[in-house]
């Protein structure tokens, strides 16, 4: 690996430690074993892995489902990004930030908005 890669790879590790405890407590002693009790880790690597034997690691493909939410309101504009879902209290929240960029003009027609949408299921969602 090169010092470069390895260098952003640090950095992107540290960049996570506060919303994921178990690498701060791993990178401050890595001969201890990391309790996951019932937490969901993301396998995206053998950070957490000590055998590989028998198993590999597959990244799947995306499946395209139904459309969960459309931004299609007047404030969102044609400019939707940045989006943030997380589960609160029993109902999932959406934030999502919205603007308005009008390609003639090369102008923002309206000024960046931060939005919310919520849902009881994931998959109808209210604004």
């Amino acid at each position: 690996m090169k010092l470069s890669s390895l260098l952003r790879y640090a950095t992107a590790l540290l960049s996570l430690t506060p919303m994921f405890p178990s690498i701060a407590r791993a990178a401050a002693d890595d001969s201890k074993l990391i309790e996951l009790n019932s937490r969901r880790e993301l396998m995206v690597d053998d950070f957490l892995i000590s055998s590989m034997e028998g198993v590999e690691l597959k990244l799947h493909k995306p499946e395209a489902h139904d459309v969960a939410i459309t931004c299609d309101s007047p404030w969102e504009g044609n400019t939707s990004a940045y989006f943030t879902l997380f589960k609160d209290e029993g109902r999932f929240r959406m934030y999502y930030r919205a603007s308005h960029f009008d390609e003639r003009t090369k102008q923002a027609t309206h000024s960046e908005l931060s939005c919310l949408a919520e849902s009881q299921d994931g998959l109808a969602w209210g604004k």
